[in-house]
């Protein structure tokens, strides 16, 4: 690994454990009463506050984050593909928060709260699926939608509808130009064993096949360097969903 490359990881090693906390205070972040958070959170409050769902999302994020760090650092010990699993995580839910706060209009930030939401119960129906729990998890939460949707002015097939990891990373990148998509997508690729992906981020050592003249055989290790570079990607979405986050909940200048 660079010196370059080294200085910049401890930095971000740095700003990761500045954020973590394994208990935090739940008043550390306190939301002013006459925020736009707070006015957001009036409508979606209930089951799930838009508030509530940054914070959920974002400890996910410094979680796995801190995570990458507490491998490398604490336990001095460095994959080749584990890593990226905590990687993918950090950016995918970091990004997730941060487009759930970015719209400037308060009923999208809502609508992106539903759909975000509904993803969510989806999801927990699936995982239930053939069972009546299942199917009381799922309308239990469409009443809530429907409830919150009618309140916003919000049509109910606009909160319905599934958000995607790459739309989301998308319009990260178009608004912040960080290849989000980019290293989420090696990162994924890292996750399921993908060959492009894999020759790409890693060391490859060729060597004669035991097995036949005609094979070569490839000793694949990871490379610091491009691990540093995913993992800086990561923190920056994480940094750039935080002020967001710090610029909603404080008391509005000429903000709604």
């Amino acid at each position: 690994m660079s010196e370059v490359t080294n200085q910049i990881l401890q930095r971000d090693f740095q700003i990761i454990s500045d954020l973590f906390e394994p208990d935090p205070d739940p008043g550390r972040w306190p939301i002013h009463p006459n925020s736009s958070l707070a006015k957001d959170d009036s409508v979606t409050k209930g089951f799930d506050p838009i508030s509530s769902q940054f914070e959920g999302l974002i400890h996910s994020a410094m979680d796995n984050l801190h995570g990458v760090k507490s491998m490398i650092v604490d336990a001095g010990a460095i994959h080749t593909f584990a890593e990226y699993a905590m990687i993918r995580a950090g950016i995918e839910t970091s990004a997730t928060a941060w487009w759930l706060l970015a719209p400037a209009s308060r009923q999208e930030r809502c609508t992106r709260s539903l759909r975000i939401f509904w993803k969510d119960a989806c999801d927990g129906g699936t995982a239930l699926e053939g069972s009546t729990a299942g199917v009381q998890y799922k309308e239990r939460r469409l009443t809530h939608l429907k409830a919150v949707a009618a309140k916003a002015g919000i049509e109910e097939g606009a909160a319905k509808r599934h958000p995607s990891a790459t739309g989301v990373l998308r319009e990260l990148d178009e608004r912040h130009g960080l290849a989000a998509l980019l290293v989420w997508r090696a990162s994924s690729g890292m996750v399921h064993g993908r060959r492009w992906s894999t020759f790409a981020l890693s060391d490859l050592e060729h060597h004669d096949s035991l097995r036949s003249p005609d094979m070569v055989h490839v000793r694949i290790t990871g490379n610091m360097d491009r691990l540093a570079m995913s993992y800086h990607i990561g923190c920056l979405v994480l940094q750039e969903a935080m002020r967001l986050f710090h610029m909603r909940r404080e008391p509005p200048t000429c903000r709604v």
